[in-house]
């Protein structure tokens, strides 16, 4: 399952499995779910899947779904990550959320952003991306003409495992900490913590959060 995106040049990677189906995919999530139906309340307690449930979720592939193939994903499709989504709701609902919220703005940022931006944001292959859609934070220009941008972005489910994080503001939002005040019935382990942080941006169209 796991391993790494091969690069063959800018713009041409390859996934870890060229020959992965979307059938197996699903029935790697329908696996993982079923590891998690006794583990609910602990997800609860603890705000967000376990390490070790994201970890099999990466190994599985499941962050890839959305990436096009030439960045080192799968490119499946939107019936395969619903259908993976679901699987995995069916175990933990919590952990269905926070995954479908982490990983479904691949589509975002490839409808939307420009080739340099793609082959930076999707690089490693694995591309989770929680998104904030009201505005939020504050961006100020330097003297150099670079952005500074801070703030709170509210319920950013799948924060916890984040490579990136997309908001609105003037500019691209940036990396962060966590901080939770994420309560709400069914969904405690969601990982819905606000995104606090503060970063600064050239480009106005590329930023990543912190590791």
């Amino acid at each position: 399952m796991a391993g790494r995106t091969t690069v063959c040049g800018r713009g041409a990677h390859v996934p870890p499995e060229p020959d992965l189906a979307p059938s197996e995919i699903i029935a790697r999530a329908e696996a993982i779910a079923a590891t998690l139906v006794e583990r609910q309340a602990e997800t609860e307690k603890r705000t967000y899947c376990a390490p070790d449930t994201h970890e099999a979720m990466v190994n599985a592939g499941l962050y890839r779904i959305l990436v096009p193939r030439r960045y080192g994903g799968y490119g499946f499709g939107i019936e395969t990550f619903l259908r993976v989504s679901m699987a995995l709701a069916r175990g933990c609902p919590s952990t269905g959320w926070m995954y479908s919220l982490g990983a479904a703005h691949a589509l975002n940022v490839a409808s939307l952003f420009g080739e340099e931006a793609q082959e930076e944001l999707f690089g490693t292959g694995d591309f989770i991306c929680p998104a904030v859609a009201a505005p939020g934070g504050k961006a100020e220009q330097g003297p150099d003409g670079r952005w500074l941008i801070s703030g709170t972005w509210r319920y950013c489910s799948g924060a916890p495992y984040a490579t990136h994080f997309l908001g609105h503001t003037l500019v691209s939002p940036g990396a962060g900490s966590l901080r939770n005040r994420w309560r709400s019935s069914c969904r405690e382990g969601t990982g819905g913590s606000p995104r606090t942080g503060e970063t600064t941006s050239g480009s106005g169209e590329a930023g990543r959060t912190a590791s």
